[in-house]
């Protein structure tokens, strides 16, 4: 979002070097002297200094830009806040918020240097609204942060854009799990009004930590960015917040002619941990037998994406061949299960997998063919893809505990006999005790199916 100016009226007061509250009174003060003259004095001294002290409250009336750039401070402590105490659910209502703010600035850029008594009553009553959304994150019950996102998104849809200014309308991923990364870049895909976007010098561009990378797909209502995955967070043990700088340049006119103007809107991105729960354990007399895992590869998708190849943008045609192995400890893939399931295929007559799956391993061979004349792309491939299996570990007897390990999106199946427990630590440090069905939870899920249970590790609260 630009940098934005001030606004100022009843509901945002703000005086030179003094807050003042819209409902505080001025309290005359008596002055008592027996004087005549000295009397006249003081009271021309007295309403000398009232007249300065209210021009000085007129002096520096708030602008709708720096109303807006106020919320986003606000928006902006809660964003940190929610990042050093693992709320996924707080950080998804704030990236909602934190969109209305930077679409409100674009679709009223004319008016951002004028102050709230000289917007019209839509702004008026847009700013209402959008200082509702800021005051229900800070209040950070679900039915709030529900609230927040859905009137967010509201703003967005009623905001006028006749102007063909530049509107982000949502976008994915919001989350990202890390090693779920397919490949070496994560793709970013942006939803909106984006009519410029294909016009010589008017790429749009994505910075993260100061790097700049350039939209590799340029259609009228959608952006698309292959970001390295060098460019994230070193994962941790907890959530971490990455604020991406979406620029997108768009051409405007003047009684002088066109000149390029230029909108700016914050994507939020939060990255998970690379495991949801530290620790699992199951408490019961093992009797033995098959433990299953249904799996997904790259890990976290499709929510947090998929292996990705393309041949629009070099116009060169590509193999691009992914592998991946059971996990350690017995386990062994039953090759039937297997599947390729494609997120987005922008052209299927150019683009191809093939699937070899055996008990130890799984091939993947993705081709994508190049369809160019000069240098450009006319119905290259385009693929994002990922895949689904279920491996199987055989078990002896046991009687005790088994520690388990399940990542985002898994599902584990495990036989139990009557008494059993589970005991799990979450990232966010949580720690839950289940004893039978519990589906509550907004990560993990569990439920009694009598001689087995199965763990699942949710999104529930992760919006994409």
């Amino acid at each position: 979002m630009r940098a934005p100016n001030t606004i100022s009226d009843e509901r945002y007061v703000v005086t030179l070097g003094v807050a003042r509250s819209p409902h505080e009174k001025l309290r005359s003060h008596p002055v008592t002297t027996r004087h005549p003259v000295l009397t006249v004095i003081l009271v021309m001294a007295a309403a000398a200094t009232l007249l300065v002290s209210l021009t000085s409250c007129d002096s520096q009336p708030l602008t709708l830009g720096d109303i807006l750039q106020n919320l986003t401070t606000d928006v902006n402590s809660v964003i940190a806040n929610a990042t050093t105490g693992a709320q996924s659910d707080v950080l998804v209502a704030a990236g909602s918020v934190l969109d209305a703010i930077d679409n409100t600035a674009s679709a009223y850029e004319a008016e951002l240097n004028q102050t709230a008594k000289q917007v019209n009553r839509t702004i008026s009553s847009t700013l209402d609204q959008l200082q509702n959304a800021v005051n229900d994150l800070n209040a950070k019950t679900l039915e709030d942060l529900q609230t927040a996102t859905n009137d967010s998104q509201q703003i967005i849809n009623s905001l006028p854009f006749t102007n063909k200014n530049p509107q982000v309308t949502s976008y994915t991923p919001h989350f990202v799990a890390i090693g779920a990364i397919g490949g070496p870049a994560l793709h970013v895909n942006v939803f909106g009004n984006f009519f410029y976007s294909a016009q010589p010098g008017l790429t749009p561009t994505l910075s993260i930590n100061g790097t700049i990378i350039q939209a590799d797909l340029l259609i009228t209502n959608q952006l698309g960015f292959d970001v390295p995955a060098s460019l994230l967070p070193t994962p941790g043990s907890g959530v971490q917040s990455l604020t991406t700088e979406l620029t997108v340049p768009y051409q405007q006119r003047s009684l002088l002619g066109k000149y390029k103007g230029v909108d700016g809107f914050r994507l939020l991105l939060t990255i998970l941990p690379t495991y949801p729960v530290s620790s699992l354990v199951l408490t019961t007399a093992q009797p033995g037998g098959t433990i299953q895992h249904n799996g997904v590869q790259p890990m976290g998708a499709p929510a947090a994406g998929g292996w990705h190849v393309a041949s629009n943008v070099d116009c060169q045609s590509k193999t691009v061949v992914e592998s991946f192995t059971p996990d350690p400890g017995g386990w062994h893939f039953i090759p039937s299960t297997v599947q390729v399931v494609p997120i987005f295929n922008k052209t299927p007559n150019a683009a191809d997998w093939s699937v070899d799956a055996g008990t130890d391993h799984v091939v993947v061979t993705i081709h994508t063919t190049a369809h160019c004349f000069l240098g450009i792309s006319n119905g290259s491939g385009d693929v994002t893809l990922y895949a689904t299996y279920t491996e199987q570990e055989q078990t002896p007897p046991t009687q005790g505990s088994l520690a388990l390990q399940i990542g985002w999106g898994d599902t584990i199946s495990v036989p139990v006999t009557p008494g059993w427990t589970l005991k799990a630590k979450l990232f966010t440090g949580n720690e839950m005790d289940f004893n039978d069905t519990d589906t509550t939870d907004s990560y993990l899920h569990v439920v009694n199916h009598t001689d087995n249970i199965t763990i699942s590790a949710q999104f529930t609260n992760l919006k994409f």
